[in-house]
């Protein structure tokens, strides 16, 4: 899913401004010329409940302030990553079968309306939660805020939430990423690698679903990636490996490498 199209009116300097984003868009001009009052509307579509008096164009708030985000090539894996089945159902019905809709959000009562191919849908029970988790998510980095403040990697961070999406969506369409992985941890009787396993749990990740096993040899469905925290034997492609990386394997033999 992307942004097709965005349509802003009457939000403080802009009278009307209507844009037809690329994949990746850079947005370049002269100070003072609208650039963040442009951003700004989009941030004022996704959380505005109300509008104060200078968001109104020549802050006159007869002047009703419109925001429309048009959204195009919806596939079914975008709607598969919704968390419950009743808010994919929700967008399916919205949709109709269609990749592409729209989000209309007015002034007037702060509320959005959604369209179909120009229809208007309105705004059914329910719909706006599931609109919520499905439309792309927005981090807006004011302009007035410390640059220090927003550049360091956290998980709250607009930085820190834009690199996992972006790395998200490359795990997502990645082939290499999408193997069943496991995790071997183990624990010995001594320091040395020689010393006699006495416990170890396989925690499984990924496509596979091994769940958390103990115990003395166990099988991982080949083609797995194994990792081990500590050395251990594994066998994959017809060799046996001495190994705490990560290599893809057939089977795995938990016994300590001599």
């Amino acid at each position: 899913m992307r942004i097709s199209k965005i349509i802003v009116e009457n939000y403080r300097s802009a009278k009307k401004i209507e844009v037809e984003p690329s994949k990746f868009a850079i947005f370049v001009g002269q100070n003072n010329h609208g650039k963040t009052n442009f951003f700004e509307a989009i941030a004022w579509f996704y959380n505005a409940k109300s509008s104060n008096p200078d968001e109104y164009f020549d802050r006159d708030s007869k002047n009703k302030i419109s925001v429309e985000i048009f959204f195009d090539d919806v596939i079914d894996s975008d709607i598969n990553k919704l968390i419950t089945d009743a808010n994919k159902t929700k967008i399916r019905n919205l949709l109709s079968g269609g990749t592409a809709f729209s989000v209309l959000k007015t002034s007037i009562d702060h509320k959005r309306k959604y369209f179909l191919n120009g229809e208007d849908k309105g705004n059914p029970s329910g719909l706006d939660t599931a609109i919520n988790e499905f439309l792309p998510k927005l981090e807006y980095v004011n302009t007035k805020i410390r640059l220090d403040d927003v550049s360091k990697y956290k998980d709250k961070n607009p930085i820190g939430i834009m690199l996992s999406g972006v790395l998200t969506a490359i795990i997502e369409s990645s082939q290499d990423y999408t193997k069943p992985i496991a995790v071997v941890f183990m624990q010995v009787s001594g320091s040395n690698v020689g010393d006699v396993l006495t416990n170890y749990v396989i925690a499984g990740l990924g496509a596979a679903g091994i769940g958390a096993q103990t115990g003395a040899t166990k099988l991982i469905p080949s083609g797995s990636f194994i990792r081990t925290a500590g050395m251990a034997k594994v066998a994959g492609s017809g060799n046996t490996y001495c190994t705490d990386r990560a290599i893809e394997v057939d089977t795995i033999s938990l016994e300590p490498c001599t």
